[in-house]
């Protein structure tokens, strides 16, 4: 039987920048799958248990790790699997995550999640977006939509039925365009010293990052270490709310209870050079 996950949507109504409806027509009409093994890829599966691990820690989230299909009851060719499920104030909320930095994709997980809460029949969820180490953790909430959701089946029952065919019916555009060749050394040496500056400043970022973590392991409290002060900064949150302002509003207006959750305590190393 066929079946349409979340990210197969996303490519059935072309929001996916790395697959096309066509490609997708000849995996499902042949069976045959061409799986995606890239350093993107492989990184976001590492990284899943990492981020929940902060969403515990750094949002005092009540969350675990799903690995249960869902299937839409009214057509079991639906199906998803969302990254875990949190419990905000008795709630249920899917969660999916995504290790990323490009903010274009947005669009794409609002649709995947809608799919989601389709399958589930779970109608709140939370796009969670993990962009760098040192960056917060970006939460974005959403509530199923079931106008968009029925428009979005109508979509993929379309692709379905087009599954009878011989050859893909679908059309894609491709990029015809010729592009230019500018024999200009001068530019072309303003892009080299420009790429080579940006990967010296990755492996200098990389080298940055284990330096903090050598020296946050040896410093144990606040000290000067020969022409540095090391200073070991605490840092106490307030309590607050761990749901979006809409979703308050939302509780409120329909008088839930709503649980405050308590600030956490965090700290950090701060490194200045002792004047002469």
């Amino acid at each position: 039987m066929i079946s349409i996950g979340s990210s197969e949507v996303a490519v059935i109504l072309g929001m996916d920048p790395f697959k096309d409806i066509c490609e997708l027509w000849k995996e499902k009409k042949t069976g045959v799958k061409q799986e995606v093994d890239n350093i993107y890829v492989n990184r976001g599966k590492i990284l899943e248990s990492s981020v929940i691990r902060m969403l515990r820690k750094e949002h005092d989230l009540e969350i675990s790790v799903n690995d249960y299909k869902f299937y839409y009851p009214e057509n079991l060719s639906f199906v998803a699997i969302p990254d875990a499920i949190a419990n905000i104030c008795g709630i249920q909320y899917l969660v999916e995550i995504k290790v990323t930095s490009r903010a274009d994709l947005l669009e794409k997980y609002n649709l995947q999640v809608q799919w989601q809460m389709l399958c589930s029949r779970i109608h709140n969820a939370i796009i969670v977006v993990f962009n760098g180490l040192f960056e917060p953790l970006q939460l974005h909430y959403r509530r199923f939509n079931k106008d968009y959701a029925n428009m979005v089946i109508e979509k993929v029952n379309e692709f379905i039925d087009s599954l009878k065919y011989d050859t893909c019916p679908y059309e894609v555009i491709k990029n015809t365009e010729e592009v230019p060749v500018l024999q200009d050394k001068d530019l072309e040496k303003l892009i080299e010293e420009y790429t080579n500056i940006r990967d010296e400043i990755n492996v200098l970022e990389d080298k940055k990052s284990k330096l903090y973590k050598l020296i946050e392991s040896n410093v144990k409290q606040s000290s000067i270490i020969g022409n540095y002060k090391v200073s070991i900064v605490n840092r106490k949150s307030d309590d607050y709310l761990k749901v979006s302002p809409e979703f308050k509003e939302l509780l409120n207006r329909y008088n839930v209870p709503v649980e405050i959750k308590k600030g956490y305590d965090t700290s950090f190393l701060r490194i200045s050079k002792i004047s002469d």
